[in-house]
């Protein structure tokens, strides 16, 4: 009885450890420029602060604003979807002609709750769509199987 204690309580503290919690908590980045074939802008840093988002905001593409936590397993099958599907022209959906850019927001940042609280966000992960820096579209993609499904269903409403 006591050996089944040591062992479980061994294995609780190694999962909070640093190294524990970066073994489970994988980020998720965008392709590297060479590997994107489409004219769709996937900015490479998670935003943190409001004012990162401003020069971001002023493009004239409509842009996707993913609000998310770094490493979360479930908000990670959404950005790695909006990856696999903006950055590849075989998977997007529209031709060269409607470009479309993405940012991903981290929501564990106090910056990114201060994002959350101006674009009215109350589920993470959110897919908030932005045509000159206007709110037109909202959605909360249910992770799962038919994630990809939903987030393209998402993109295709776009144009």
């Amino acid at each position: 009885m006591m050996a089944s204690r040591n062992i479980g309580l061994r294995a609780l503290q190694q999962k909070r450890t640093i190294f524990g919690w970066l073994s489970q908590n994988k980020m998720i980045y965008p392709p590297s420029p060479s590997q994107i074939s489409t004219k769709n802008r996937l900015f490479p840093t998670y935003i943190d602060h409001p004012t990162e988002l401003g020069t971001i905001v002023l493009d004239k593409d409509p842009l996707i604003l993913n609000f998310t936590i770094p490493g979360d397993k479930k908000c990670n099958e959404v950005t790695q979807a909006l990856y696999d599907i903006l950055g590849d022209s075989k998977r997007y959906p529209f031709d060269g002609a409607k470009p479309v850019s993405m940012a991903s927001i981290a929501c564990d940042s106090p910056g990114g709750k201060e994002l959350q609280l101006q674009y009215v966000v109350n589920n993470i992960p959110t897919l908030v769509l932005l045509k000159k820096q206007m709110v037109m579209d909202s959605y909360v993609p249910k992770p799962g199987p038919d994630v990809h499904k939903e987030v393209m269903k998402f993109v295709k409403s776009i144009y």
